[in-house]
């Protein structure tokens, strides 16, 4: 373990498969470290900062996360059940089969991050901007995407059922997957003649 000159920074530590519930790590900055398999359940994170970290696999249920920062990590299947998220911003993460079920995540932000198969039910996006996210078959049931601007971002295949979408603009997404059908929760969207007219042809009708 390297600790620079910060007691509060900690660089290139490996936790890999540890029993870390309940650990006080708020406020500290981890940098190359890597948790995955860890057990963080119940552990305080609030204000701490995630660089280039891997958790692949780690259990975070309840974890208290409010203001935490996490940069080009590598979070896919880790399990926020419950976890505390206000605030908290992912960048350039992956977060590939990430379960967010019941987390509270009031202020939450993506950006850049690839969220394929995610679990991400009833998290609010409202009035924000997503850039470069793929939530290519995510679940996003009950989401709300009001007023979100969607830039170079993927709902391919994405379960959306009872999302919410009025005001969004998709004309910066890939809506591919999705048929007139599961579009009805499109409701009050933006959307471009293109991907108008690939709704359409998902049910058989040509426009020209």
């Amino acid at each position: 373990m390297l600790l620079e000159k910060s007691p509060q920074k900690i660089v290139g530590i490996s936790l890999l498969k540890q029993d870390l519930k309940k650990l006080n790590l708020s406020d500290i900055i981890f940098k190359d470290c890597d948790f995955s398999g860890s057990d963080l359940s119940g552990a305080y994170l609030e204000g701490a900062e995630l660089i280039g970290c891997k958790a692949y696999g780690s259990k975070l249920k309840y974890a208290h996360s409010d203001d935490a920062k996490f940069r080009n990590c590598n979070l896919a299947m880790t399990d926020w059940e419950g976890a505390h998220l206000s605030s908290s911003a992912f960048s350039g993460c992956k977060l590939t089969g990430a379960n967010f079920r019941r987390s509270h995540t009031l202020g939450i932000s993506f950006q850049e991050c690839i969220l394929v198969n995610a679990m991400l039910q009833n998290i609010s996006f409202g009035n924000s901007e997503l850039l470069r996210n793929d939530f290519s078959e995510a679940d996003l049931a009950g989401a709300d995407f009001s007023d979100t601007t969607f830039k170079e971002c993927s709902l391919r295949g994405a379960w959306l059922r009872l999302a919410r979408f009025r005001g969004a603009d998709l004309r910066g997404c890939d809506l591919g997957g999705l048929t007139l059908a599961d579009a009805i929760v499109l409701k009050g969207a933006v959307v471009s003649k293109a991907q108008a007219a690939e709704l359409l042809r998902s049910i058989g009708v040509l426009v020209h």
